[in-house]
């Protein structure tokens, strides 16, 4: 199960009650599909998710900056094995 939360506000706040039921619809409505897509993707991978998560080795990654002009964040763990 997941729980997915949050709060938005629409601004001005003279057509606020107009338009945050329309925001709301068309956030919900993409939230709604983007999960889907992340449900199908991990389904289709959860054999290699699984053989991830269960290895032994410990996890590195090569320290690469996002922009390669900006250099790497200090503090910054790797997230995914190489």
């Amino acid at each position: 199960m997941l729980v997915y939360t949050y709060t938005f506000a629409v601004a001005p706040t003279a057509v606020a009650w107009l338009m945050e039921p329309i925001v709301n619809w068309i956030f919900v409505r993409a939230t709604v599909k983007r999960f889907r897509r992340l449900e199908a993707f991990l389904a289709a991978q959860a054999a290699d998710v699984l053989a991830w998560q269960t290895r032994d080795k410990p996890l590195t990654a090569p320290s690469t900056p996002a922009h390669p002009s900006a250099p790497p964040h200090p503090h910054r763990q790797p997230r995914f094995p190489a």
